[in-house]
Parts: structure tokens; C-alpha cells; sequence
């Protein structure tokens, strides 16, 4: 059995305050330098766009709602926080957000091959068995990864949609769950 070369960053603190990202400033991308490309998702509190953040390209999730305020804002920020801190290569990688309206926004890394449920509902698709071993291991790993950090995140939708493909055809959990609630 393979060993889990990765590891995940699991402390998230009590009060998800740490002195070194008290400020979301320091993850902070400024919606200018944001080039939106193909829109690539809609769901009922965002769309998701292919874009290009300085030469690297990147998934944008633009929340339609961006009428955050007060406690809104503040939960939004405080989550901000734990993306930031979440490594794992089996869930997408947090880049950054935009914290200012009209364009609240969740950076991450563009993962090109978009969706797991996309890939098994191609025509004739054929995935062999050892690859789709690989696939639902890489989710428990991700899954692991939520589970196993302090405090506790319980992802609450995951199902094919919300897992993205790499080009190595490594899985990845999304997070943009994560700030469905607000």
C-alpha cells in the first residue's frame, strides 16, 4: 500500500486566527489583475470562470451574491483563512481571493480536465479499473485530509461534480463549498 507522501496542514487553530494571516490582505488578488476567460460553471451561489491571474492560469468562483456585510463578511474572511491553510494534492489549491465587492471572489488553481462527473458521463467512456482505484483513493485522501484537520471541516456535497481532474489524472476535492452558507 502506497504511503501518503503529502501531508496535510491540519491545525487550523481554535480560533482560526493565526498573527501571520490575521489579515486576508496578504492573500488578496486584485480583481484588475484577474483576465476572465469561458464561464465553466454556474451553480446557485456562483459562476466559475477559466481565467488568467499574471501569466498563471487559474478558476475564479465569483459569487453572485456580494451583498456581504458584518457577520457575512467576517465568516467569508475567517474561511478565506482555512482555505489558505488547507495543503493537500487532493484538494484544489487556494490561491487567493478577492475580498472587495462587487467581485468577492475564491482564486484556485484551473484544474483542465473540470469535473470527475463531466469524464464519466463522456460518450463511450472508458476508464480501466486501476485508474478508477487510483481516482476514489485520491478522494479519500482529500477527504482525509478535511476530515483530519483541527478543527473538523465536513464537506456536506461530495459527490462527482465537486471533484476536478488534473492533467495526470489526479483527483482533487473542491472547497467552494465551503462558503455556501454565507
Amino acid at each position: 500500500m502506497e504511503t501518503e507522501s503529502a501531508s496535510c496542514s491540519h491545525d487550523l487553530g481554535a480560533n482560526f486566527v493565526d498573527p501571520e494571516i490575521d489579515d486576508v490582505g496578504e492573500c488578496e488578488i486584485v480583481w484588475e489583475d484577474l483576465v476572465l476567460g469561458e464561464r465553466i460553471g454556474l451553480g446557485s451561489y456562483g459562476e466559475v470562470y477559466h481565467a488568467d491571474w499574471n501569466g498563471t492560469e487559474v478558476a475564479v468562483k465569483k459569487f453572485l451574491d456580494q451583498d456581504f456585510s458584518g457577520a457575512a463578511l467576517d465568516e467569508f474572511k475567517r474561511e478565506v483563512r482555512i482555505m489558505r491553510r488547507l495543503r493537500h494534492p487532493n484538494v484544489v489549491l487556494f490561491m487567493g481571493a478577492v475580498t472587495r465587492p462587487p467581485n468577492l471572489s475564491i482564486v484556485t488553481e484551473f484544474l483542465p480536465r473540470g469535473s470527475l462527473y463531466r469524464i464519466i458521463h463522456r460518450p463511450h467512456c472508458q476508464i480501466d479499473e486501476k485508474r478508477r482505484i487510483k481516482m476514489a483513493l485520491d478522494v479519500a485522501k482529500g477527504m482525509n485530509c478535511l476530515h483530519t484537520s483541527v478543527p473538523t471541516i465536513v464537506h456536506r456535497d461530495l459527490k462527482s461534480p465537486n471533484l476536478l481532474v488534473d492533467n495526470n489524472w489526479n483527483v482533487k476535492v473542491t472547497l467552494y463549498w465551503i462558503l455556501d452558507d454565507n
